[in-house]
């Protein structure tokens, strides 16, 4: 947590020696958003895993301060499961600079996909939350990179099969899986 005050300390000190306005830019302009994630963290039913993804997103920018849109994601967790988010996106700048502190909130659904999802009766699918804040550099006029901390929610409901002596069960089984992430983006 030091580590992480240090750097946003550090951050601020050289975006504050080079603050220019964002110029004033026509609205609906349409921002594409990539962006590579690193999540920490994980359920107590399958224990706390690691993992890394990639998202997407297209938003229409209504002005410096809000941009709404939608993407899709691809995410791996501990080499043994896929997330698939598909989410509707608001973000803005919380200030008039280039180099600016900014928010994010991702809501929408995900498919959780474990790689034995042979097993598996349903594709299991939950709603997932993700609120972001992160700071935004600006050097050129249509382009600028991302860096943001967040924390991510799934809730994921599914069935499966367990066969024991000839006997087949259908359990059903709920989990919530909360997940810190750390994300590195870029929009152009």
């Amino acid at each position: 947590m030091k580590n992480i005050l240090i750097l946003i300390l550090i951050i601020s000190t050289f975006s504050l020696n080079a603050q220019e306005e964002l110029p004033v830019e026509k609205e609906n302009k349409i921002l594409n958003h990539l962006a590579l994630n690193i999540n920490m963290g994980g359920s107590p039913e399958q224990g706390y895993a690691g993992g890394f993804g990639i998202r997407y997103s297209i938003l229409k920018k209504q002005n410096n301060y809000y941009n709404f849109g939608g993407g899709l994601g691809l995410e791996i967790y501990n080499l043994e499961e896929i997330f698939l988010p598909i989410y509707g996106e608001a973000t803005g700048n919380l200030t008039k600079w280039k180099n600016s502190p900014f928010y994010r909130l991702n809501v929408g659904v995900g498919f959780w996909m474990p790689f034995d999802w042979r097993r598996y009766d349903n594709k299991p699918l939950g709603a997932f939350v993700n609120p972001m804040l992160g700071w935004r550099f600006q050097k050129r006029p249509n382009f600028a990179t991302t860096v943001a901390l967040g924390y991510q929610m799934q809730h994921v409901v599914y069935k499966y099969d367990y066969s024991w002596d000839g006997y087949i069960d259908i359990n059903r089984e709920i989990m919530f899986f909360q997940r810190y992430n750390f994300q590195l983006g870029f929009e152009f």
